[in-house]
């Protein structure tokens, strides 16, 4: 029937008219709002009063293919918003004339990587409360500023629940993610960047964009300029170009393009869905704030034109900015992973409620939790504690204890959650917030409306309008088409909805006090439970604190990886052939940089196929062909020349000359070793005499000599940004540089052969900590731990 009718309105040549009008043009009547949600994905028809006249909403898959790991599928997001449009405009019995614009509202943080030229995604979407970062976390809280390396920039400490991580992590484990991100083929962003993307005619001319709340989510956006940071972006080494262009959260981006009914409709708002919540419950004052129910939950509190720094554990974060030439709002937030996701654990994964309403049911049943205290930690601890090593906990329990109680308790971790988040905000503030406004699909629970308001201590206000996220998409796509005049209109709406409905504070200040303390000593109990993980036993078991151990082996024809574990069996392995230059009779040569692109992919394939992370790698052992020869500059890490292989026998002249002059044998007594074109400083000094370059680098003492563990090491440490210049001790006794009793450079053969000793790498011995890997992704943080030449590694 509402499928005929459409047809009807669709077709019937009376549509593009007003009734009784003479100007032939039918007004808009609707804007249509989409609210892509981490559980669902929902479309709403409002009308100019703010009242929604037709929706839909459909399910969507949750994808947990690790402990920890939470993936959506990105096509399937796209298909169900498509389909909730389409559905919810024949309920409101609208075509797309009818419809002045489209604002989009999403999950925020969850990241989808697409290819620019096909414009499928190269991989699922990560969700936001995925914690598959938090080895890469580990590693960037050792550097410089610790957890807040970012915050004076992006208002944001590091954590698993920003997007960049996200993305790093996928350009260091996904190989197509890694190769489009070099190519510029690969595109990032968060959700309403992909429906965008899609919704405006992907691969053929579709809009990469993302508006400036989603931004401020990213963890890239510098939060007073409005734009991506080029050096955090270079820090995770994210490229500007896979980035979306950013937009304010209401101004005509474009018009959506093969999709049928919904062609021609502009598409003119979008917001992070705490954000939209925020315009939506009408918090424009400064000070004014609201909290959201959902997946998780999420407060936030308007600090107009001032981006306020964060001591008490908040985000500071884009409110909006309604209109590319408006001033941005900021705000305060503080989020908490788990609020509905805690009773759908208790539906999906323990069976005690049959349905989320039943949860008020069994939890107004009991007086109290019976001794009982739930911390929901299920992806660590968020606002304010950013914890990724919590884990979900729930203590006190006896032999009195029922799924009433546990239901109860379930509703109290939420409020309790709440108030760790209000209590940093006051900090923040220095003074009392006052009454909260609250929404989302938690708040339909009366008992925990009570439960909030006597646990905070303040009045709860429950708006009547239960749609406010999605009316705020609604709302900023509105203004910017027209169809709404001023931001003060969403006030009026809410008040024509009914208002709020109040729920007062009636519980004392001691009881208050006591049940908070009781909370807060549950949560401490709750952190630093990471390392008990299942993952982490099987860890112990393998290798004490890990399980492999990778080891490289750059020989003459082949790089090669493997991946060993603690019994010393290769459970992944890659190899690749390196090319052979010979540009003269008996000169044989390798590129230095083609040996170190080689080893990196050998190693990054391995711990891919193992799905190892750095973590669980103890350390890196490399093994080379000995005697192959670099030159490098200390100031660029460029190499001055191709390297010389051992077997090149360019420096027979030079032999002959030193032979003359000394006889074969002339360094034997300190290196152990003949005259022969066989070792490395022979080639030294052939570099010295011939490449012009290399003369100017030791003369300026910016050359360094190396063979091919030193080459890697020293890239593989940080090249030009303070790689380690070292050798190993068998390496090194193959130079005909060192004394083999000392177990150091001889001066004198250094001397006579005219090389500097400022320019040889330091020797280590073969088994000991040299350094850290540091700018290759998935191998960041791995200590480099064993070197030895080929045939004293066998």
């Amino acid at each position: 029937t509402h499928l005929l009718h459409f047809l009807l309105i669709q077709y019937h040549p009376s549509h593009h008219l007003i009734k009784g009008a003479s100007c032939g043009v039918m007004a808009p009547s609707y804007v249509l709002a989409i609210d892509q949600g981490t559980t669902s994905s929902r479309a709403l028809l409002f009308n100019k009063e703010g009242v929604p006249v037709g929706k839909e909403q459909l399910e969507i898959k949750q994808y947990y293919p690790r402990p920890g790991w939470v993936e959506h599928d990105p096509k399937e997001i796209l298909d169900t918003v498509v389909k909730c449009c389409r559905n919810a405009m024949l309920r409101g019995r609208a075509s797309a004339a009818d419809i002045a614009a489209v604002g989009i509202t999403n999950q925020r943080e969850t990241l989808v990587a697409w290819s620019r030229s096909t414009g499928e995604p190269y991989c699922k979407a990560i969700v936001w409360l995925d914690v598959r970062t938090s080895e890469t976390i580990s590693i960037l809280e050792k550097g410089p500023g610790g957890k807040d390396r970012f915050r004076a920039k992006t208002g944001l400490p590091l954590s698993t629940y920003f997007s960049a991580l996200k993305m790093k992590w996928l350009i260091d484990n996904e190989p197509q993610v890694q190769k489009g991100a070099a190519s510029g083929d690969c595109m990032f962003g968060t959700i309403e960047s992909w429906l965008i993307f899609n919704l405006t005619g992907g691969k053929n001319g579709g809009l990469h964009m993302t508006d400036l709340s989603n931004a401020s989510r990213y963890m890239l956006l510098d939060l007073k300029k409005g734009t991506w940071d080029p050096e955090i972006c270079n820090e995770l080494g994210i490229a500007l170009e896979c980035l979306p262009v950013i937009k304010s959260n209401a101004e005509v981006y474009g018009k959506v393009k093969g999709f049928g009914a919904l062609d021609g409709i502009a598409i003119s708002g979008a917001l992070g869905d705490q954000h939209a919540a925020l315009l939506g419950q009408g918090c424009l004052e400064v000070g004014s704030s609201k909290n959201t129910y959902g997946t998780g939950c999420f407060m936030l509190l308007n600090t107009g034109n001032k981006a306020v720094p964060s001591k008490s554990g908040l985000l500071t974060t884009v409110g909006f900015k309604l209109g590319a030439d408006a001033k941005t709002q900021y705000a305060l937030e503080g989020s908490v992973a788990c609020a509905g996701r805690t009773v759908q654990w208790l539906r999906d994964n323990m069976g005690l409620i049959d349905s989320a309403p039943e949860i008020e049911k069994f939890a107004s049943s009991v007086a109290d939790t019976g001794g009982v205290t739930l911390v929901p930690a299920f992806s660590g601890l968020f606002a304010p504690y950013w914890r990724e090593d919590a884990r979900a906990i729930a203590v006190g329990m006896s032999l009195y204890t029922n799924k009433a109680h546990l239901c109860r308790a379930a509703l109290e971790a939420v409020a309790f959650s709440t108030v760790d988040v209000m209590e940093a905000m006051k900090k923040d503030v220095g003074h009392e917030l006052g009454s909260m406004h609250v929404d989302g699909g938690m708040t339909a629970n009366n008992f925990l409306m009570k439960l909030q308001a006597d646990l905070l201590g303040v009045e709860v206000l429950r708006a009547r309008m239960p749609e406010a996220t999605v009316l705020g998409a609604a709302f900023a796509a509105g203004l910017a088409v027209n169809f709404y005049q001023k931001v003060e209109e969403v006030k009026e709406m809410l008040v024509h909805a009914g208002g709020w409905e109040s729920f007062p504070n009636q519980m004392s200040m001691t009881v208050r006090d006591r049940e908070y303390a009781r909370w807060r000593d549950a949560v401490t109990r709750a952190m630093d439970l990471q390392k008990f993980d299942s993952m982490e036993k099987k860890k112990k078991r393998a290798a004490g604190a890990h399980r492999y151990i990778l080891s490289i082996d750059q020989g003459t024809t082949s790089s090669r990886a493997l991946l060993f574990d603690s019994e010393g069996g290769a459970v992944a392995k890659e190899q690749m052939e390196l090319k052979q230059h010979y540009p003269h009779p008996g000169w044989a040569e390798h590129d230095p940089k083609e040996i170190l692109d080689c080893v990196v992919k050998c190693c990054q394939s391995v711990m891919k196929q193992a799905g190892a992370q750095p973590g669980e790698v103890a350390a890196i052992g490399i093994t080379n062909q000995r005697e192959t020869t670099v030159a490098w500059d200390r100031v660029t890490g460029e190499p001055y020349h191709k390297a010389i292989v051992w077997l090149d026998t360019r420096t027979s002249e030079t032999v002959q000359q030193l032979t003359k002059a000394g006889g074969k044998d002339r360094f034997r007594k300190s290196t152990g070793l003949p005259v022969s074109t066989y070792f490395s400083a022979v080639k030294m000094k052939w570099l010295i005499d011939n490449v012009p370059e290399v003369k100017k680098g030791v003369a300026e003492k910016r050359c360094m000599f190396g063979t091919i563990e030193s080459w890697l090491i020293y890239n593989l440490t940080g090249g030009k940004e303070g790689g380690i210049h070292m050798t190993d001790i068998s390496n090194a006794s193959r130079y005909m540089l060192m004394d083999i009793k000392s177990g150091k450079w001889d001066q004198g053969i250094c001397k006579e052969l005219g090389i500097d000793v400022a320019c040889l790498p330091t020797i280590k011995s073969n088994s000991e900590v040299y350094g850290t890997v540091k700018g290759f992704g998935s191998l960041d943080g791995i200590p480099i731990a064993g070197a030895l030449g080929d045939q004293h590694a066998a």
